[in-house]
């Protein structure tokens, strides 16, 4: 039987936990990457399309507000 992403996950910060003491801000980061790794590739793929579908987005209402205030200073 398969073991599910949460068991996997927490496996993996039990032995973050033992190898590092500290909590610092690299450990941390390593245990992120561990479980980007986990995670299957598929939902780290729809994970990258939804941010660069957000960042098209976000440029696109900045584009927007900067050409309202172009035509706001007009008047």
């Amino acid at each position: 039987m398969r073991e599910s992403v949460r068991t996997v996950i927490s496996k993996e910060q039990v032995e973050v936990g033992k190898k590092s003491k500290g909590n610092s801000a690299f450990s941390r980061f390593s245990l992120l990457m561990k479980r980007m790794s986990i995670i299957n590739g598929q939902v780290h793929q729809r994970v990258i399309a939804s941010l660069k579908a957000g960042m098209v987005l976000i440029t696109r209402i900045q584009h927007i507000i900067f050409h309202l205030n172009v035509i706001y200073q007009l008047n």
